[in-house]
């Protein structure tokens, strides 16, 4: 089977990657880590997602996750690694994107697990950070990524993961998170893909359209196409 450039690129790179299916293959498994290894920048250690140089802390979590997956993480500087996330680090307790960045929880989590992978969890401010995550969460028991902003259950994964790690997971009301999440399941389906952002109702059509965020209305599309008697639409042209 033959690769794009690009296949391989995000074949690399998704977290989720299986080792067992690759590691046979000492050759390409070689080649894999030595791919990734060379998107790391040799002056600051942070990681960039393919060669055209987009730089973030989640290009940095997904190469060392996969390394530490394929046993390949010496090919690395991860003490510049560990440094780069530590830049990223603000004074609420969170992480950015890049050093000077806004906190949000998605970063949050792939700071942390970064951290983790290599084994410096003990440079998180624990106790701030878990301050911080708590306080995600809101009257509904659903989380939100970073303040003022909506809840969406994505945050369920990125907050709640990211308090599981830093042992501070009894800071929030799992029984309402619990309650929250299951009140955006989609009846007859069950399915996390299906999930709509918030409970049916509590945001509007209207909303969808002045977010600008029309992506993110699709499943509001497959809720509102599969339950009755709410079937509208937040397509673009509707």
């Amino acid at each position: 089977m033959s690769w794009t450039k690009e296949e391989k690129v995000a074949a690399k790179l998704l977290a989720d990657v299986r080792p067992q299916n690759i590691c046979n293959d000492e050759a390409y498994t070689d080649s894999t880590g030595k791919d990734i290894a060379q998107l790391q920048d040799q002056d600051d250690g942070s990681f960039a997602g393919d060669e055209w140089g987009e730089n973030d802390t989640r290009f940095l979590f997904g190469a060392l996750n996969a390394l530490s997956l394929l046993r390949l993480l010496p090919l690395v500087d991860v003490a510049k690694a560990v440094s780069h996330v530590q830049a990223c680090a603000n004074f609420d307790g969170g992480y950015g994107v890049s050093p000077g960045a806004e906190s949000h929880a998605g970063q949050v989590y792939v700071c942390v697990g970064a951290l983790a992978i290599a084994g410096q969890l003990d440079l998180v401010d624990k106790d701030r950070l878990g301050g911080w995550l708590s306080e995600r969460q809101l009257e509904n028991g659903g989380l939100n990524g970073r303040p003022e902003k909506l809840q969406d259950v994505c945050y369920s994964w990125w907050v709640g993961s990211s308090l599981a790690m830093i042992g501070k997971l009894h800071w929030i009301d799992k029984g309402k998170l619990t309650d929250y999440i299951l009140a955006c399941q989609v009846s007859g389906l069950g399915l996390p893909r299906f999930y709509s952002l918030t409970p049916l109702g509590s945001r509007s059509r209207r909303h969808c359209r002045s977010s600008g965020r029309y992506g993110r209305c699709l499943p509001y599309r497959l809720w509102y196409r599969w339950t009755e008697p709410h079937r509208l639409s937040c397509s673009r042209g509707s």
